[in-house]
């Protein structure tokens, strides 16, 4: 008995990906192809960004935060974020059906 309880278990695989037939590399395609698409996403996001300050429509907007000190200007563009809130949701309420 004290030898039997002396003895070390046998070392289980860490991972059972080969044992069910699942693949690691289907994993790592998985995640390439996401942050792909999100680096794309970024890419057009930035590139309306620029876009949209040579649109003069979309200057400044009603319920925009200007405070002008001495030394200091604070602008946040608060109804352009409304704005884009409200077409985002748009969006993803039509592709999601």
């Amino acid at each position: 008995y004290i030898k039997k309880v002396l003895e070390l278990p046998e070392k289980k695989a860490k991972s059972n990906y080969f044992i069910k037939g699942k693949n690691k590399m289907s994993e790592f395609n998985l995640l390439g192809k996401t942050l792909l698409f999100f680096g794309v996403m970024l890419i057009i996001l930035g590139g309306i960004f620029l876009l949209v300050g040579q649109l003069p429509f979309l200057g400044r907007l009603p319920g925009d935060i200007l405070i002008q000190r001495k030394n200091f200007v604070f602008y946040f563009p608060l109804g352009l974020c409304i704005l884009v809130s409200i077409i985002l949701t748009i969006i993803f309420r039509i592709f999601k059906h």
